[in-house]
């Protein structure tokens, strides 16, 4: 894992075949777009989801300025697990061809949680003879509206509570759940998937400031744990522990050392909501462990105006080798 200055990131990148990423709604979205060497990407692919809010479709303008004729815009039902998964194989196997061997750069920060975990596990399966790096744009604040943490949100409510496609794990009824919440600054939805899931056991992770990617108010995770353990009134003093979420293998360590305490007698069940870097340890981790089911819970409403401020670094993964 390296964290490198976004305008070194020209210097870094080369003999790009592929380059995937998501338009969303917030300027980040096209932070590590525009700080690509255009003559060393060859092709470039852009979804965005079919029912995109004005800002995304906004932001799609930036992505075709920065690619010009090598843009590839696709479509994508977000919100329909199957067909997107289709929709993302089925473009990057129509740019790619059916030959291995490419070099693939893939920005994951844009990714939502779900749709990130579905990558993670097509690409393992469908793209591992390819050489891939994920790179994330890291963020300078969120919630940029107001300084006052009480009154900072980045979503609200919930649509639904749902397995992610490709991790529905090992689940027997007659067995106890134990639901472990990967904290980010939604303290509020994280509550709202742990009423509707209903664990016999509860286990909220944090990063503390060392391993934040954030720039300002780095130590906030770790506020809002404690506003969701106190809201978690019905557990009884929930387990609580701190995982880096600036390094998908030592997010994806440090969970397996909490699984492994837990054993085999219980349902496990992960909802990854801090940032994209810690999705990808808990995606891996389930990889490993596929007992482990991954749950998704996409929001009512998003704070689409000040979501996030970009911050200047960006980190860089290679996802096959795990480095």
């Amino acid at each position: 894992m390296d964290l490198i200055e976004l305008e070194s990131l020209k210097k870094r990148i080369s003999n790009v075949d592929l380059f995937i990423s998501f338009c969303s709604f917030d300027d980040r979205t096209f932070q590590i777009a525009k700080s690509l060497p255009y003559n060393e990407v060859k092709k470039a692919l852009i979804f965005i989801n079919k029912k995109a809010p004005e800002e995304a479709k906004q932001n799609l303008e930036v992505f075709k300025t920065a690619f010009i004729e090598k843009c590839i815009i696709e479509g994508v039902e977000l919100f329909d697990p199957i067909a997107l998964a289709d929709n993302m194989f089925s473009s990057i196997r129509k740019v790619l061809g059916e030959n291995s061997h490419h070099n693939i750069l893939v920005d994951v920060t844009s990714f939502n949680h779900e749709s990130l975990c579905i990558f993670v596990a097509l690409s393992s399966i469908f793209l591992n003879n390819n050489h891939i790096d994920f790179v994330y744009c890291n963020a300078l604040s969120y919630a940029s509206e107001t300084e006052v943490e009480s009154q900072k949100w980045l979503s609200r409510g919930i649509r639904d509570v749902r397995t992610v496609l490709g991790f529905s794990g090992d689940f027997d009824s007659n067995r106890e759940t134990t639901l472990i919440m990967m904290v980010g600054y939604e303290s509020e939805r994280a509550w709202r998937i742990i009423d509707t899931l209903s664990p016999d056991q509860l286990i909220i992770t944090y990063n503390d400031s060392t391993g934040s990617t954030t720039e300002v108010n780095c130590d906030a995770d770790e506020r809002y744990a404690n506003l969701l353990e106190d809201l978690a009134v019905y557990y009884e003093k929930p387990d609580k522990y701190i995982i880096p979420s600036n390094d998908p293998i030592k997010t994806m360590n440090e969970l397996e050392k909490i699984i492994k305490c837990i054993g085999k007698d219980n349902n496990i069940i992960l909802v990854p909501m801090n940032n994209k870097l810690s999705t990808i340890g808990a995606a891996m981790l389930a990889l490993k462990y596929p007992e482990i089911q991954l749950c998704y819970a996409p929001a009512t409403i998003y704070n689409t105006k000040y979501y996030s401020t970009p911050g200047n670094r960006c980190y860089l993964f290679n996802f096959m080798k795990g480095e």
